[in-house]
């Protein structure tokens, strides 16, 4: 009897030294699995990594958007407050409206007028999206979608289109009349004023709950088919580096045509004197109007005088 009990014990020792051997083993096998977070998951990852390669600016400023350089340029004019100015189309969304912010002054000298105002900003990104909900749903798809590079073609292509028509609203409040047959009737000369350096930053505005539909910036309708997908927009910010740029634009009507002939330039400066750089890597002074907004991302510094 005894050696019966001692063979059992033996039997039972040696299977727990086995089920110890496997929980071991198995242990060892969860260790090293990768966790559910790195399995492959390559497509929701890849709007990670399209983040990590722009960067988030962690400062913020109360001064205005492009104060100093166009202060510098109008000095002796009187600008008076910002206005809002309407314009309707452009060439890429011609059944649009958009609300511009300006700022500008006018000078006359003899029968010459000179219109000088700042960079452009955006009055209400609601109202756009009201009335043209493919501007921010393009942009939208191209900031989650593109590159860095097709995020600043975007917006340089919208940039001249809006620099064209706010050409067209300022001859037509002061240089009506002026033909481009006669000098006599006087030169009409715009001037666009702003940093030489910009970065472009991405903001996401989460949709809304709006009288039992979705927030209007979405452009979704009340039963919700595209879903709860926020919006993103993009605002310009300026580069903390000198530099200053000046699209410059004589402008006349030709009767013969009936169309405005124009002739721009652009050139840069440095207050003080020299010429303007721009550090990709540069602190990025935040626009203050989009404070209450979620910062995103912002692409690298741009040398901005360009075409």
């Amino acid at each position: 009897m005894k050696s019966v009990i001692l063979g059992v014990t033996h039997t039972h020792t040696h299977t727990i030294f086995r089920v110890f051997k496997s929980l071991a083993l198995f242990s060892l096998f969860l260790f090293l699995m990768p966790s559910c977070s790195e399995i492959d998951n390559t497509h929701d990852q890849k709007q990670d990594e399209i983040q990590a390669q722009r960067k988030v600016p962690d400062n913020s400023a109360a001064s205005d958007f492009g104060e100093t350089c166009y202060e510098h340029a109008t000095q002796g004019c009187d600008t008076g407050d910002p206005e809002t100015i309407p314009i309707h189309g452009i060439p890429d969304y011609p059944d649009c409206d958009f609300d511009l912010i300006v700022t500008y002054c006018v000078q006359y000298a003899g029968n010459s007028t000179f219109v000088t105002v700042s960079d452009y900003d955006w009055a209400n990104i609601n109202q756009i999206s009201e009335d043209c909900p493919d501007f921010w749903h393009d942009y939208s798809d191209i900031y989650l979608n593109g590159t860095e590079g097709d995020i600043l073609e975007f917006v340089h292509r919208i940039d001249k289109q809006i620099y064209t028509r706010l050409e067209d609203y300022f001859f037509a409040e002061f240089g009506t009349g002026i033909n481009c047959n006669s000098l006599q009737e006087g030169t009409f000369v715009l001037s666009f004023i702003k940093a030489s350096c910009y970065a472009v930053c991405t903001y996401r505005e989460e949709p809304i709950s709006v009288g039992g539909g979705l927030s209007p910036l979405k452009g979704n309708d009340k039963t919700g088919n595209r879903g709860l997908d926020p919006t993103y927009f993009y605002a310009k910010n300026i580069c903390l580096t000198d530099g200053c740029c000046r699209r410059e634009t004589r402008i006349c009507f030709n009767p013969d045509t009936n169309t405005l002939e124009k002739s721009t330039t652009l050139s840069e400066f440095l207050l003080g004197g020299g010429s303007p750089l721009c550090d990709e890597n540069a602190e990025i002074e935040l626009n203050p109007r989009y404070g209450n907004n979620t910062l995103v991302s912002c692409t690298r510094c741009e040398f901005s005088c360009q075409e």
